[in-house]
């Protein structure tokens, strides 16, 4: 297996359904992952990195009822953000949920002039996805050895 980056340039729109998520909801959102990713294949960030992101205000959630209904989880170093994680359940695709995280995440960032992000090598619907915001290849790759035991 192997990662591709993929790189942006520029700000987008902003959404108020987005929220920020609560140093309380990580225990919450490290379920949420869990249940939804492959534990071989993906890197899942722990409770603790993810109540980290919560108090630093990089954790962006929408929820139905009390229910999380996708993510987005980044991290911003000086006029660079790293998208870490996009996951929306599969119940909620379809509604608008992953283009309002997006764009949340893009107004937040609007003064980072590089947004760079990793996608797994044939994983086309999200590769589609990230030229749709505007992301492109930047021709860097991480080959990922996995041994399933």
């Amino acid at each position: 297996m192997s990662l591709n980056r993929r790189v942006r340039t520029g700000p987008a729109g902003s959404d108020d359904e987005v929220l920020f998520a609560r140093v309380e909801d990580a225990v919450q959102v490290h379920d949420f992952l869990v249940n939804r990713l492959d534990k071989y294949s993906e890197q899942i960030a722990t409770p603790f990195e993810l109540a980290s992101a919560s108090a630093g205000n990089q954790l962006l959630l929408m929820k139905n009822d009390n229910d999380i209904c996708g993510l987005l989880y980044f991290e911003k170093t000086g006029n660079t953000s790293h998208l870490k994680e996009w996951l929306v359940d599969e119940k909620s695709r379809g509604m608008q949920t992953g283009s309002k995280l997006m764009k949340k995440y893009f107004s937040l960032c609007s003064d980072c002039t590089r947004f760079i992000l990793w996608v797994k090598s044939g994983n086309e619907p999200a590769i589609m996805k990230y030229i749709h915001y505007g992301y492109a290849t930047d021709n860097l790759v991480d080959r990922i050895f996995i041994r399933n035991l």
